[in-house]
């Protein structure tokens, strides 16, 4: 059963996706279905997954479609630990890739 503050919110999520299956609840964790909801930092991931299986023709669009998603660091000025080791993760991947596919 869930604590009634996260209930609420998680029903007021719900209606402001205007889609009950939007969010999902698995193994007592909550997450947006990837496939009814889309995401910068998916959309993100997504292009520097291409990017790192992309031939070198592809490189220059894939980066131009990532540098148009990453606006700078994910939720900057928010310091708690769960944000902070995505926010790193993410900027250390994306500076990653576009530098190493710059370079090559």
């Amino acid at each position: 059963m869930l604590p009634i503050r996260l209930w609420v919110t998680l029903h007021r999520l719900r209606r402001l996706l205007r889609d009950d299956g939007a969010v999902r609840r698995y193994e007592g964790k909550l997450d947006l279905d990837p496939n009814r909801v889309w995401t910068d930092v998916a959309a993100l991931e997504d292009r520097l997954d291409r990017i790192d299986r992309a031939s070198a023709e592809d490189h220059t669009r894939l980066i131009d479609a990532a540098l148009r998603l990453y606006r700078g660091p994910l939720f900057h000025g928010d310091d708690e630990a769960w944000i902070v080791s995505r926010r790193d993760r993410l900027s250390g991947r994306f500076m990653l890739t576009i530098e190493t596919r710059l370079t090559s």
